[in-house]
């Protein structure tokens, strides 16, 4: 039974993490664009190009990061939960 909510909630966290991440993606992305035209000069865009894609990838992990932390969390509580109920039974 833990197993199965365990599994629904993994599904959950990573349609959490896929959809933040394209957030993320986005704007940055969008961003960078936004620079670029403001700044037409080729330098520019190379350094603004690798300092979006350099912030893409360390929101991406601290994103996943905590959404794993939250369902470590969630899940401890809800084995802790179970444990209790199989005591008390």
């Amino acid at each position: 039974m833990l197993s199965n909510k365990y599994l629904e909630e993994r599904k959950i966290a990573d349609s959490r993490i896929k959809k933040y991440n394209h957030v993320t993606y986005i704007s940055v992305a969008v961003c960078a664009i936004a620079l670029i035209t403001i700044y037409p000069q080729m330098i520019v865009a190379i350094v603004v190009g690798v300092f979006a894609l350099t912030i893409m990838i360390v929101m991406s992990g601290i994103t996943q990061k905590y959404i794993e932390e939250e369902l470590q969390k969630k899940m401890s509580i809800e084995l802790e939960s179970e444990r209790e109920s199989q005591t008390t039974s």
